[in-house]
């Protein structure tokens, strides 16, 4: 599990963008986004290097 800071993310077209492209990674990956605290939470197979 990987909890990324993600900066400039303000709106839900964004978050989606950021969804999306994680599961075209894995698409078995678990993803919470906290807008507000500008955090990301991915459970994946994937390395972090791959992540950002």
């Amino acid at each position: 599990m990987y909890t990324l800071e993600v900066a400039n993310i303000g709106c839900a077209s964004c978050e989606g963008k950021i969804r999306r492209a994680l599961l075209e990674l894995d698409t078995d990956a678990r993803i919470a986004l906290d807008r507000a605290a500008r955090l990301l939470t991915v459970e994946t197979a994937e390395t972090e290097a791959r992540l950002c």
